[in-house]
């Protein structure tokens, strides 16, 4: 009750409304993101609180030395030995199938600062425990918070696909710190997807029936015999064109010369008739002259 009231208290106190309602089900993975702030843990103590869910988060051993790791126990935290971390997948499934119940918070970035890819522990060890996930959220934009609903494990992309629908439009305190949603063994995944592709394609092409062989040979001489036959038909079209081409050549040369000819014969014509002219009108002026000297009569001398 005291935690409720508190959680209520700092949910007024700066505007923050919790918007969904805790889903059905004992043992689920709650995937929290994004977290980019220290302001994260204590809104979603509070969100969790007055949704009456009771949720485990996992913590380095070391907060759980000395008279710190009763506090935080009874707060839901898990210790995780770092230095073991090769089993702690199968150690976490092992805790899911002794318990009764068991919602168990993960913030898979793994950090408040920005990163590439989220960490795929939360995938592995829902898939292990053969238990849903379920996204959990705080919208800084909005000032709401609480969870989506539960999206069964399949493989890595389908799950990622749909997380990345549900946190598409959600704001972290720090939007610059809140990286692509993707996880390093989809592309894993997506290149064994291809690859499997490739061998199934191949096996199908293996078991599809040998078809009797075509009698190549006799295609490959048709091909070649009428190659032959269009390569001859080409070469006496060739040859057709070159011996008219020369035709045509001579025939315009011949042409050239008569034309030739006749100009030299209008040459010499004109000519001949320029020097009758010239021969008439010089027989007209003496004619003209003697006939001057006749009217005008003999020349007499002077007394």
């Amino acid at each position: 009750m005291f935690l409720r009231f508190i959680s209520r208290l700092l949910l007024w106190v700066y505007g923050w409304k919790v918007v969904s309602t805790p889903p059905e089900g004992d043992k689920f993975v709650i995937v929290a993101a994004p977290h980019t702030s220290a302001w994260d843990f204590p809104f979603t103590i509070a969100v969790a609180s007055l949704l009456g869910l009771e949720f485990s988060w996992l913590g380095k051993d070391a907060l759980f030395k000395g008279w710190k790791g009763h506090f935080f126990r009874r707060m839901g935290g898990i210790p995780i030995d770092r230095s073991k971390s090769n089993n702690y997948v199968e150690y976490l499934a092992d805790e899911f199938h002794s318990r009764d119940k068991l919602h168990l918070a993960i913030a898979v970035e793994g950090t408040r600062r920005y990163v590439e890819y989220w960490k795929s522990g939360f995938y592995h060890i829902a898939k292990a425990a053969e238990v849903p996930l379920v996204p959990a959220y705080l919208d800084f934009k909005t000032k709401t918070g609480g969870l989506g609903p539960a999206i069964e494990v399949t493989n890595p992309t389908e799950v990622m696909d749909q997380l990345r629908a549900f946190y598409a439009d959600i704001e972290g305190y720090h939007v610059d710190r809140f990286g692509p949603m993707r996880l390093r063994i989809e592309d894993e995944f997506e290149a064994e997807k291809q690859a499997d592709a490739v061998v199934k394609a191949k096996a199908e092409k293996a078991d599809q029936p040998i078809r009797k062989p075509v009698d190549t040979p006799s295609l490959l001489d048709e091909a070649k015999h009428a190659a032959e036959e269009a390569r001859a038909a080409a070469s006496a079209k060739f040859e057709e064109a070159k011996i008219a081409a020369e035709e045509a050549k001579k025939g315009a040369s011949a042409k050239l010369e008569e034309a030739k000819q006749a100009a030299e014969k209008k040459k010499e014509a004109a000519s001949a008739a320029y020097e009758e002219a010239k021969q008439a009108a010089n027989e007209t002026l003496e004619e003209a002259k003697s006939a001057a000297e006749e009217a005008l009569g003999p020349k007499t001398e002077p007394a």
